[in-house]
C-alpha cells in the first residue's frame, strides 16, 4: 500500500490556494491535491514543474478536465504540445482528449498545502484527458480529478466527512490478491 494523500483536510468555509502568484478562490466542503500534468514520455515531474490544485470530484464522469488557461499558465504547457487521442461528449458538445500524465503531490497529514519530501504519485490518463477551451459553458472552474481516474488506478479513496479529512491510496497486497483470486 502507497499512501498518497494522508488525512488531507477539507473545509465547511470557502479558502483560498495560491498558484503562481495568484490567489484561487475554493468553494466550501471541496477536496483540493495538488497536481504536475506532463506529456506521457515523461514518467516523474521535473523539480521545478509547476503544482497546480486540483478538485477531486467522484461526480465528475471525465478522468481529468482542464480549462485550456489553467493547461497554459498552471501547468506550464499547451494543448498543442499533448498528442491529441480523440474527443469526448459532454453535454451535446465534444472536447478534445489529449494524452498526459498527471502527479499527484503526497501532502503532510492533515495539511493540505504541505507536501511530503516524496516523489508525486503517477497517475495513468491511459484515455486521455479533456482540455476545454475557456470560453466553453461547461469548463470548470477548477481542474477536476475524477472518478474514472481513481478508479482505473485502482485506488482506495476513504472519506471521513465527520472530521472533514480524505486519504487516498494505492492497493495493497491483500488488495492485489483478493482480485487475483476472484
Amino acid at each position: 500500500m502507497t499512501a498518497i494523500l494522508r488525512r488531507l483536510p477539507f473545509f465547511e468555509q470557502a479558502s483560498s490556494v495560491f498558484v503562481q502568484g495568484a490567489a484561487a478562490r475554493v468553494k466550501a466542503h471541496q477536496i483540493v491535491a495538488w497536481a504536475s500534468l506532463t506529456a506521457t514520455n515523461v514518467r516523474t515531474p521535473e523539480p521545478g514543474c509547476p503544482r497546480f490544485p486540483v478538485i477531486i470530484d467522484t461526480g465528475n464522469t471525465q478522468r481529468f478536465s482542464i480549462k485550456a488557461s489553467h493547461l497554459r499558465h498552471w501547468a506550464g504547457t499547451e494543448s498543442r504540445a499533448l498528442f491529441r487521442l480523440g474527443t469526448t461528449q459532454h453535454g451535446g458538445t465534444l472536447f478534445p482528449l489529449h494524452a498526459a500524465r498527471l502527479s499527484i503531490y503526497r501532502n503532510q497529514p492533515h495539511e493540505r498545502d504541505a507536501f511530503m519530501e516524496m516523489a508525486p504519485y503517477l497517475l495513468e490518463m491511459r484515455k486521455g484527458i479533456v482540455v476545454y477551451p475557456d470560453n466553453a459553458p461547461l469548463a470548470p472552474r477548477l481542474p477536476l480529478l475524477g472518478l474514472r481516474a481513481l478508479r482505473e488506478n485502482r485506488l482506495h479513496l476513504h472519506l471521513d466527512a465527520e472530521r472533514g479529512r480524505v486519504s487516498l491510496r494505492s492497493p495493497d497486497w491483500a488488495t492485489w490478491l483478493a482480485r487475483w483470486l476472484r
